[in-house]
């Protein structure tokens, strides 16, 4: 069973996806590793992450269903 090893504290739950970008522009995996599953880290591992440039993001909610296919 792929599971999440934690839930997301709801004070993240609204954040901005770009809040888990680091420095580099690419995830920052040290802050949301934590919250999805190995499979769901794995096709997130496959877009892009937001970059400032780009305008408004999505929070964790819609980011969890993409990355989770619901």
């Amino acid at each position: 069973m792929d599971t999440t090893t934690q839930t997301v504290p709801n004070d993240m739950l609204q954040d901005s996806v770009s809040n888990y970008v680091g420095e580099h522009g690419s995830w920052d995996w040290s802050q949301i590793s934590h919250f999805v599953s190995h499979s769901s880290l794995l096709t997130l591992s496959s877009v892009s992450a937001p970059q400032a440039t780009a305008g408004a993001d999505n929070d964790w909610t819609r980011l969890r269903q993409a990355a989770c296919g619901s």
